[in-house]
């Protein structure tokens, strides 16, 4: 695997392990951050040992050392266009974050059915469905919602609540520019392509709330390029 496919699937696979676990524990009414946290601790520790007892510490040294090369391989992408859109991608970015951390969730769909689900996890400890004759909307599969659990229940607190799309984003990018090379389109090319993708006006309006949009996006255009290399 080249080093934007161990990236993806290693990011995949840490989305899909915190929402099993919030899962399991939120059907069995265990949804407490230690055992959460104790959960993923032992399966990631469990993950790390069965890696470095079949692959070996020799073959992560050379997926470091081929990763390395890969980098240097992109210091000529930032061409005077490239350039541009990476300063507006960081000042862009740096608002959202900022906002995200000073201003309370003022999303309409934040605050109709997405927050309010997730918050009652929080305070029930358990995974239950919410009155439908409040909103019937409730019944919604909450499947990306248990990613924005994550900060909520750690923390106790709605700041940077919003900032959960923002990794999403950028892992997206990568995502684009990992399927545009596959159609051996430039490097030039693919990162300013996958950079106008996080600029476009409704990814950077949905960056900064709670809809499931932006995460969507990314397991969508992960699949198709998993899909279309193996």
């Amino acid at each position: 695997m080249s080093t934007a496919e161990t990236i993806l699937a290693a990011f995949v696979m840490t989305c899909a392990q915190i929402i099993l676990s919030e899962l399991a524990l939120g059907l069995a009414g265990l949804l407490y951050k230690e055992l959460i946290f104790g959960s993923n601790l032992l399966i990631s520790t469990v993950v790390i040992c069965f890696v470095f007892r079949k692959q070996g510490l020799g073959n992560i040294r050379r997926l470091d050392y081929r990763s390395t090369k890969e980098m240097i391989g992109l210091s000529g992408v930032f061409d005077g266009y490239n350039k541009t859109l990476f300063l507006l991608l960081v000042f862009s970015y740096t608002i959202i974050i900022t906002a995200s951390y000073l201003l309370p969730p003022r999303g309409l769909d934040d605050l109709a059915y997405h927050l309010p689900v997730i918050s009652e996890y929080t305070r029930s400890h358990a995974i239950t469905l919410l009155p439908l004759q409040i909103r019937e909307a409730f019944a919604y599969p909450q499947n990306a919602e248990l990613l924005f659990l994550w900060p909520l229940i750690f923390t106790g607190s709605l700041k940077l609540i919003d900032c959960v799309n923002v990794p999403f984003i950028f892992f997206t990018i990568l995502a684009v520019y990992a399927l545009l090379r596959n159609f051996t389109v430039s490097i030039n090319d693919s990162f300013f392509h996958s950079m106008l993708y996080a600029l476009c006006p409704v990814v950077l309006m949905q960056a900064g709330s709670n809809y499931i949009d932006v995460i969507l996006t990314f397991f969508l255009i992960t699949s198709i390029y998993f899909t279309i290399q193996f």
